[in-house]
């Protein structure tokens, strides 16, 4: 019996959308996997590498369904895609004059999810809706890893340690989780029209905020506090006083200082660590922490060797293996993302890896955009470069994933009826 050509395009549709909500619900439990299950022992190590293959997996098989309908979407514009193929490609390469050869590979599995997150998402985003959708997939995956911590974290730890630890990683990772969570729910919450969805993510804003300063990450709070004072001027229309909103910020800042640094609680988490920072900015070396005085080290250590090296470096994730060789206690990574470039792969590799925020700096400044979602990845992008001075961030999938979520938000800063596709507009279907 044939079927209605009504009928055929209610099968279709019905299809097409339940395509839609397994890719969706695979990117979900991939970004669970990515977050909270980094132990990389038992359950842990199967479920974050099962859901990525069966979130890539899916992708493959949806674009052989669709390859009529998805030659389209591969002119879509892929510029941070192509980007990051290309820094990635001159890190690898930098293997013939590395130090350490098998340093190089260290970072090849996140090099993978980022562009594999990159290319899928570029795809899969067709307009300003879908970069809501995902900035708000990533709110959930930051929800789902506070709950993990919570269930994971002995009672006794909440009394006296930094949280955070139990996903895998390191407690300033979950801070950066929560604080960029913060500033997520921030800007949803500004965008809302309800109330009561106004209130509800105010109060997400107040959980992250909370589990910011229970993961003792300094860098989380300030973060939380620079990203709040970039949204609300860049939101605020003109006219307003912007003087009398940066004094109330201030003092709020101040009160929230006051109560870390005099609660024993709190001053034993995070709060000596906010006053070592205080007494290095104001020259007190002597009571300045051991964090603090290890990130100047490795900040002057990589300053000789960017010395030594200064085009080139000595290869990608040679810093760690530099200080392996002058056998320093604790050889890690710089902890600041332009030393740690600069000291591996030069000033081409450095500035490679920054041409892509500058490239939409410049392209944001163009459109002359002044829409809310524009608004708020130009706050995206700017508290990442600030960021950098203290984070390393060139192999953090979910560090560039927000980044990269940032970029298509100004991509899709044109006019409603019209799209960007490879810097040029062509007007939608």
């Amino acid at each position: 019996m044939e079927i209605s050509k009504a009928k055929k395009r209610t099968i279709k549709f019905n299809l097409s959308l339940d395509s839609n909500v397994i890719f969706d619900l695979l990117f979900l439990l991939y970004i669970f996997g990515l977050l909270a299950h980094k132990t990389a022992v038992g359950f842990d190590a199967i479920f974050c590498r099962v859901t990525f293959v069966l979130y890539i997996g899916y992708f493959i098989f949806w674009l052989f369904y669709n390859k009529e309908k998805n030659k389209i979407y591969f002119q879509r514009n892929m510029t941070f895609f192509l980007w990051y193929l290309v820094f990635t490609f001159f890190g690898l390469l930098s293997l013939l004059w590395a130090t350490s050869v098998p340093k190089v590979f260290s970072y090849l599995n996140n090099f993978v999810q980022i562009l594999g997150i990159a290319f899928t998402l570029g795809v899969r985003i067709q307009n300003k809706e879908d970069v809501v959708k995902y900035i708000i997939y990533f709110v959930i995956g930051i929800l789902y890893a506070c709950l993990i911590v919570i269930i994971r974290t002995p009672a006794s730890d909440w009394e006296k340690n930094r949280i955070g630890g139990v996903l895998g990683t390191h407690e300033n990772a979950f801070g950066n989780y929560v604080s960029t969570g913060f500033i997520l729910c921030f800007w949803l919450m500004r965008e809302q029209k309800s109330v009561l969805k106004k209130i509800f993510y105010m109060l997400l804003c107040l959980l992250f905020l909370i589990f910011s300063l229970y993961s003792g990450s300094r860098g989380s709070v300030i973060k939380i506090l620079i990203g709040a004072i970039l949204l609300v001027f860049l939101m605020l229309k003109k006219g307003k006083n912007r003087f009398l909103l940066l004094l109330i910020v201030i003092v709020g800042a101040m009160f929230v200082y006051n109560i870390l640094v005099s609660n024993y609680f709190f001053y034993s988490i995070i709060g000596k660590r906010l006053v070592g920072l205080v007494n290095y900015l104001q020259g007190n070396g002597e009571s300045v922490d051991s964090s603090t005085l290890e990130r100047l080290y490795f900040i002057d250590f990589a300053t000789d060797l960017f010395k030594l090296k200064p085009w080139f470096g000595f290869g990608l994730n040679n810093f760690a293996y530099q200080l392996e060789l002058v056998s320093y206690r604790h050889a890690v990574y710089a902890h600041n993302n332009y030393w740690e470039l600069l000291s591996d792969l030069g000033v081409i590799g450095t500035l490679l890896y920054y041409s892509i925020f500058g490239f939409y700096l410049y392209l944001f400044i163009s459109k002359k955009s002044n829409s809310s979602l524009s608004k708020f990845a130009l706050a995206i992008l700017l508290i990442s470069i600030i960021f950098d001075y203290t984070t390393i961030s060139y192999q953090n999938v979910f560090s560039l994933s927000i980044v990269f979520l940032a970029t298509k938000a100004i991509d899709f800063s044109e006019s409603n009826t019209q799209e960007v596709y490879y810097g040029k507009k062509i007007l939608q279907a």
